[in-house]
């Protein structure tokens, strides 16, 4: 990938180019995925400063909402969740416009990560909206959801979410079906 934004670079002589950004966002992508969260919030800062500035009108464009979640998760990995926050949210909110605010895989990944962010802030109420309505919207696009990792997940989620909150029959219940799946 550095290659090939060293070739991008030059071929494009160094001017904001929907190359540059798409090689910028994948390397930002694999530099969280490697825990070099500070060299994962430049690529995706300045992936997404050239894909806005291609564009007039950059509300509904789904590469912008992706780089928006990204840069999400970066922040919460980074311990910054007030930034995390604002950039899920935006992506969000972008992705619900996409999808005319339809039962997405966007909008429920999103949403996943949102409410773990919201989770770790200590926002329990949101928290919990936002994970349940994200595995509602996972549930609801598989016809045989008992195998799914992601709900496992979301479960799992939504069981710390209830034992913060002192339910902890509610927790247990989360808990154990995560487990089961």
């Amino acid at each position: 990938l550095k290659e090939s934004l060293r070739m991008n670079r030059s071929l494009h002589q160094n001017q904001g180019h929907s190359d540059i950004a798409e090689v910028l966002h994948h390397l930002g992508v694999a530099s969280r995925q490697a825990g070099d969260l500070e060299h994962a919030k430049q690529q995706l800062e300045e992936s997404l400063k050239m894909t806005r500035s291609s564009y007039q009108d950059y509300q509904d464009r789904s590469d912008i909402a992706e780089m928006l979640h990204q840069l999400g998760l970066v922040s919460r990995q980074a311990g910054d969740l007030k930034e995390a926050k604002q950039h899920l949210k935006e992506s969000l909110r972008m992705n619900r416009s996409l999808h005319q605010n339809q039962g997405h895989s966007d909008i429920a990944e999103v949403l996943h990560h949102l409410g773990v962010a919201s989770r770790q802030a200590g926002d329990l109420e949101h928290a919990k909206q936002q994970l349940e309505e994200s595995l509602k919207m996972t549930r609801s696009s598989y016809q045989d959801y008992q195998d799914r990792s992601d709900i496992a997940e979301m479960l799992h989620q939504l069981g710390l979410v209830s034992r913060q909150a002192g339910d902890l029959k509610e927790a247990k219940q989360h808990l154990k079906e995560s487990l089961r799946m």
